[in-house]
């Protein structure tokens, strides 16, 4: 990582080019998603770019995500949440307004018992 040379943005490129789009494909569904899952597909993330520019196991994955501006997973889905939802209060189709009203119902009742 000392150098930044031809490899490391030919490598780059073509993670943008390949891998990114097929991961932030649909990743609006990803907000509903569990932590863990999130974590999962994070650590892929860092796999991928510790493999493309054979970074030392002492690099923190930081360092490679703010070295290379590449922005964490939980970063970008909820920047592409926030543009989703934007996108729906600005469109004119009156059918998409029960989208923005949030859903109270709840699987689970939570019943307190009264022990006497």
């Amino acid at each position: 990582m000392h150098q930044v040379g031809n490899q490391y943005i030919d490598k780059l490129l073509i993670y943008k080019a390949a891998i990114k789009p097929m991961r932030s494909y649909g990743i609006e569904l990803w907000g509903c998603a569990s932590k863990s899952n999130i974590f999962i597909l994070q650590r892929s993330q860092s796999k991928i770019l510790r493999a493309l520019t054979n970074a030392p196991w002492y690099v923190t994955n930081h360092t490679l995500h703010t070295y290379f501006i590449i922005p964490y997973v939980s970063d970008v889905i909820h920047e592409r949440i926030n543009k989703h939802y934007n996108n729906l209060e600005a469109h004119p189709n009156p059918l998409l307004e029960p989208l923005l009203q949030p859903i109270n119902t709840r699987r689970l009742k939570n019943y307190k018992i009264i022990l006497y």
